[in-house]
């Protein structure tokens, strides 16, 4: 049987056999009653013995074999903890605890669809933030004037929270690492796509959970941050853009 617990809720777990003071509680005979203490610092999470009768064992390498006592015997001084290790209590091989979550979930950046193809026409995005900050811009509607045009002349343009994975960040708690894209097809439309984001995407107001295609005037909002993003696109050759 496969069980877990998190322990990053306070800064020590105590193990041991005592149910009434051990937060981690190991019911075995070779296990004392504090046997030894996980220790949460800002950098890293260690363990250390607490002198115990039969020792604490670390084995960096991670096996999970029911072999008591595989590893080095941990000593007075706390030691580091890495992912994927492991850790036996007394001579107990009926339980082995293994230590994961302590590297962040590598992200990997959102790939466009293969039919993604650089935009037939001119388009681009109108950014506005929703905000006044300027006094003198007070008799204004709130969010009247653009203040950013975002060319969109690749594939696709993504927006999310992460610079490391984005085009475009939108800096707010609402908006995920990878929030959403706007793809264009080899057909000259262009489509808005959420990327699985936990707060959604909106278009006028409503949220959407699969593609949308994009028509000229349309204009979107990432989770609840004020920021809105209205597609405009180049009217056909001779033709006039509708307003």
């Amino acid at each position: 049987m496969v069980r877990s617990m998190m322990l990053t809720s306070q800064p020590t777990f105590l193990v041991g056999r005592d149910g009434a003071q051990a937060d981690v509680v190991v019911m075995d005979a070779t296990v004392s009653r504090q046997h030894a203490v996980i220790i949460n610092s800002s950098s890293a999470t260690f363990i250390q013995d607490l002198d115990s009768a039969h020792g604490t064992w670390y084995d960096e390498s991670g096996r999970t074999l029911h072999v008591p006592r595989l590893g080095v015997k941990v000593g007075e001084d706390p030691v580091k903890l890495i992912e994927g290790s492991t850790l036996r209590f007394g001579s107990l091989k009926s339980t082995v605890f293994r230590v994961t979550g302590l590297e962040p979930q590598k992200v990997e950046k959102w790939q466009p669809p293969a039919w993604a193809d650089v935009p037939a026409r001119d388009c681009r995005l109108e950014v506005r933030s929703n905000t006044v900050s300027n006094p003198y811009l007070a008799h204004l509607d709130a969010g009247g004037d653009v203040e950013e045009v975002l060319p969109l002349r690749t594939r696709c343009t993504s927006f999310g929270r992460s610079a490391q994975h984005v085009d475009y960040v939108v800096k707010d708690d609402s908006v995920s690492r990878q929030h959403a894209a706007v793809v264009h097809s080899p057909d000259g439309e262009s489509y808005l796509l959420d990327l699985g984001s936990s707060s959604g995407t909106y278009v006028e107001g409503r949220r959407v959970s699969e593609q949308v295609k994009l028509s000229d005037g349309m204009a979107f909002s990432l989770g609840t941050c004020k920021m809105t993003f209205t597609y405009r696109m180049a009217a056909p050759s001779g033709g006039k853009r509708k307003r």
